[in-house]
């Protein structure tokens, strides 16, 4: 006997189609901007004949980035591709919640977790 529409692996296809395609336009636009900061970065780098030879802390960066320099931009770039793949999880979570599927939310959860924690041991 066919599974029903309801209870088919399939019958959420239709329910993920928005949040998915929108999920999919985040990421695009995301990794877009970085790359946009540091092709900047690289041209600003190349007007000016100097190679950047450091990144910028997280905290020097508004300064950098109003001073135009080429090495702010790269490094603001570098930490948006660094940080892509966190919005991706984040966003699968928004996802399966919607969707209720309480598996997939905690698996999820889970992994934005020991992100989480990764993130913070590397600071230290």
């Amino acid at each position: 006997m066919p599974a029903s529409d309801e209870t088919s692996p399939t019958s959420k296809i239709g329910a993920t189609t928005l949040p998915a395609r929108v999920l999919e336009r985040v990421m695009l636009v995301a990794l877009s901007f970085a790359v946009a900061l540091m092709l900047s970065g690289v041209a600003l780098s190349l007007l000016r004949g100097e190679s950047p030879r450091h990144t910028i802390a997280i905290q020097s960066l508004p300064e950098g980035l109003s001073r135009g320099d080429p090495a702010a931009y790269l490094s603001l770039g570098l930490v948006m591709l660094i940080a892509t793949p966190a919005l991706r999880v984040l966003g699968s979570l928004v996802v399966f919640a919607l969707q209720r599927d309480l598996r997939y939310v905690l698996v999820t959860a889970v992994i934005l977790g020991l992100m989480a924690v990764g993130f913070i041991l590397g600071q230290a």
